[in-house]
């Protein structure tokens, strides 16, 4: 009669898994920019008509850096055209999953204030 352990039986079969099937990592290629394109996500845009970076831009840039959360500017050209529009577009760049945590931060720290100043201006007029 042949009889099983419990607790032996699914570390047996684990350990044969791996040996059949070993598990490789891929390694890490680094980039400049904190992950890859599929992995970042943008919590904050803005256009220009030349290649400067607009102060909004470092001003997130410099909020997100001060709360601990990684980030990077990216400039995207947009095609050119014949009327005085923007051409380039700045974006504020974080990891995917700090994505919900900068856009609270942006909220918090530069967002909310203005929208309350143009809250009190607005309520300040009407009375």
């Amino acid at each position: 009669m042949l009889v099983w352990k419990a607790a032996s039986f699914p570390a047996r079969r684990v350990r044969r898994m791996k040996k059949k099937w070993p598990l490789t990592k891929q390694p890490r290629q680094e980039t400049s920019r904190p992950g890859s394109k599929k992995r970042l996500a943008s919590v904050h845009t803005a256009s220009t008509p030349d290649s400067t970076s607009p102060p909004e831009c470092e001003n997130a840039r410099d909020v997100l850096q001060a709360a601990g959360i990684p980030c990077y500017l990216e400039l995207h050209e947009i095609e050119k055209r014949n009327s005085p529009e923007p051409t380039h577009d700045w974006r504020v760049l974080v990891p995917g999953k700090l994505n919900l945590r900068a856009t609270s931060v942006l909220d918090q720290e530069i967002f909310n204030p203005e929208i309350e100043a143009q809250w009190r201006a607005h309520l300040e007029e009407a009375l």
